[in-house]
């Protein structure tokens, strides 16, 4: 691991700002009905979230994408055929970013499709991934609920909302695995809890 020491001062305002705002608003969200509170939920975990990983500036967000070892630096291999890149892809796979090399061909294809259906660039990559890993704490909530009762599952939320997995859930496409997985459970488990 690498790292250097680094005194942040005002970058961490508007981070320290969102999280003051939460915990203010706690005492309210109690009296919201849980299909609100979970829509509350989300919208407070992606702007905890983006707040946290913008200390560097709006273009740190999608920095992550842009570069050449992530997922999005293959993208132009696919050049309008997803079929050619998957019937290609192991013998391929020595040119392929390190990202790409690790893991299975589905997350370059979800982010092509993305730029397909018109949200262009890393930017927009950036936002489906922050919108999905942040959607685990609405995820997570369900299950809970599913498993014990509503008032166990509002309990967790506040922990879930501002977890210190923040940063991680805006700086990498393991936060898109992270929503995937954690919806895969929900629905499992919703399935499982159902006559």
């Amino acid at each position: 691991l690498l790292g250097a020491r680094r005194f942040e001062t005002w970058e961490l305002w508007p981070a320290i700002a969102v999280g003051v705002i939460l915990l203010g608003l706690m005492p309210y969200v109690k009296t919201l009905r849980f299909r609100a509170l979970l829509v509350v939920s989300w919208v407070a975990a992606a702007a905890w979230t983006t707040s946290g990983a913008a200390s560097d500036g709006l273009s740190a967000l999608a920095a992550p994408m842009r570069r050449a070892s992530e997922y999005r630096a293959a993208l132009p291999d696919l050049d309008h055929a997803p079929a050619h890149f998957l019937r290609t892809y192991t013998s391929a796979l020595p040119r392929y970013p390190t990202q790409v090399k690790g893991h299975p061909p589905l997350p370059v294809l979800v982010l092509w499709a993305w730029e397909k259906v018109g949200f262009h660039g890393p930017g927009w990559s950036a936002a489906l991934v922050i919108a999905v890993g942040t959607s685990s704490v609405v995820a997570v909530a369900i299950t809970v609920k599913a498993l014990t009762d509503a008032d166990q599952a509002r309990r967790l939320l506040p922990f879930l909302v501002l977890a210190p997995a923040t940063a991680w859930l805006a700086t990498s496409m393991d936060a898109f695995f992270v929503g995937v997985a954690a919806w895969g459970v929900t629905l499992a488990t919703l399935a499982a809890s159902r006559p």
